[in-house]
């Protein structure tokens, strides 16, 4: 698997040319969503053709909008169920920081350093588990909502690591996006978001085998009162090279010409 730098180079060198396609993917993507009532509806289809134009990118084709509508009409069941899921999975996450927030104020200082800690940490992870699920669900269209967010987060579990070196190579870039409150993000979003697609990528195609639970299939068997009756099929014996004719198991001559088998 491709380390940080390896991965953060090979996006840098992919985004010439692209920049501008993917930025309007995403912002396109990014506005579907906040649109009042439908954006819920919108969310999941379009958040799945964004992730297209980036992979056309990856392989190394020229993305094209259209690719935004593409998963409308294929997906878009497994996709609303998909937002579904990972809305709720940020909510309880949120309560949990909450929560802990509260508990952790009554230590002075340290508990407000723990805080914002367990917050950081929270988001960054929180994001990769839901963002490489919605790879899964790019990557298997005959899946649903549902297995797609499970198998992210199984396929996200043990390579933590690599997501954070991936934030630690770009982490320049994130405290200039800060620093000109988020002018420089609208820049630099495309090459980051190019990388992340490049580490789900090759984390997929390395572990993407992972087995999901799931209920075991109904074995249906037959009664022991009502035995499967097994038809054997009468042996054929040898066929004769003069006529053709076929004889009966262990003939020396054959039946219909004479000739010797």
């Amino acid at each position: 698997m491709l380390n940080s730098k390896e991965i953060r180079a090979k996006a840098d060198s992919l985004i010439t040319g692209n920049r501008g396609a993917l930025l309007g993917g995403s912002m396109a993507a990014g506005t579907a969503a906040l649109l009042p009532l439908v954006g819920i509806l919108l969310a999941g289809p379009a958040m799945l053709g964004s992730i297209e134009m980036y992979q056309d990118v990856i392989d190394g084709k020229k993305p094209e909008y259209k690719s935004l509508w593409s998963r409308f009409k294929t997906q878009f069941g497994p996709a609303l169920l998909y937002i579904f899921l990972a809305t709720i999975a940020c909510i309880v996450t949120g309560l949990v920081i909450v929560i802990a927030g509260v508990l952790l104020n009554f230590i002075p200082v340290i508990g407000m350093i723990l805080t914002i800690v367990l917050f950081v940490g929270a988001v960054l992870f929180v994001a990769f588990y839901v963002s490489m699920g919605a790879y899964v669900l790019f990557r298997e269209q005959e899946t649903d909502g549902d297995a797609a967010l499970k198998k992210g987060f199984k396929l996200a579990r043990g390579n933590e690591n690599a997501w954070l070196g991936l934030i630690w190579i770009y982490i320049g870039k994130f405290l200039l996006t800060l620093i000109t409150l988020g002018l420089y993000g609208v820049y630099f979003t495309p090459n980051f978001d190019l990388a992340a697609y490049i580490l789900m990528g090759e984390i997929y195609n390395t572990n993407g085998n992972v087995a999901v639970e799931s209920k075991p299939a109904e074995e249906k068997a037959a009664p022991a009162s009502e035995p499967v009756e097994v038809k054997e099929e009468p042996a054929e014996g040898p066929k004769c090279p003069g006529c053709g004719a076929v004889n009966e198991p262990g003939s020396l001559f054959c039946e219909k010409c004479g000739t010797k088998l």
